[in-house]
């Protein structure tokens, strides 16, 4: 018996496709291998690579942005704290150097209370009250002045009239307040010794957060 088989043609004995690798390119010129391909370094493109640096870029440089312009603000801050601190010693000066030049004059006039009013300001957290009065009186060369001035009595009212102290060069200067030189100095004292207080620590702690900032 003699067995004469017959080929037959089917579709697994075409080659099977593969994915395509993925793209590379190769830099540098080194020596030539003995398949003839020339050796280098080969860096693989990943997809998407450059969307993911562009995007970390942008994130970085936000973020460096925000840092430096909370950094700017924040000195500016401590500038104006500062600049506050040493322009109210200056105005504490200012005003009990005008007070004793109008105590030293020797002049007084009566003068009229044409306004009375209250304030409050935050000292320490702690609320204060402010009494204000304002005050007309004539000179005795017979100028009108009008002037304000703070920490009067709150039994003072509008129409009471009070002596006023004044000085000849600066009569709108002048103070309702009795004479009494000590306890001006010592007030004096204790508000610049606070003020200094506060310049240190915001100094101190200017200092202290810019070197963890940096």
């Amino acid at each position: 018996m003699v067995l004469r088989p017959e080929p037959v043609v089917r579709g697994s004995r075409l080659p099977t496709r593969r994915p395509p690798a993925p793209r590379c390119r190769v830099r540098g010129a080194g020596a030539a291998s003995p398949a003839g391909q020339r050796s280098g370094r080969v860096r693989m493109r990943r997809p998407g690579h450059g969307r993911t640096a562009v995007r970390r870029t942008w994130v970085l440089t936000t973020s460096t942005g925000v840092s430096t312009a909370m950094n700017a603000l924040f000195h500016l801050t401590m500038v104006v704290l500062l600049v506050a601190t040493v322009w109210s010693a200056v105005a504490l000066v200012r005003r009990t150097r005008q007070r004793r030049e109008a105590w030293e004059s020797g002049l007084t006039a009566p003068a009229r209370v044409v306004r009375a009013w209250a304030t409050t300001q935050m000292v320490n957290n702690v609320a204060r009250r402010v009494q204000w009065h304002e005050y007309d009186y004539t000179t005795r060369d017979g100028r009108a002045i009008r002037f304000k001035e703070s920490g009067g009595p709150r039994d003072r009212a509008e129409g009471d009239t009070v002596p006023v102290h004044y000085s000849p060069q600066e009569p709108d200067k002048a103070t309702a307040v009795a004479p009494q030189s000590g306890k001006d100095a010592a007030a004096l004292v204790f508000w610049l010794l606070l003020l200094g207080g506060c310049a240190v620590f915001l100094l101190y702690e200017w200092v202290s957060l810019s070197t963890a900032l940096s």
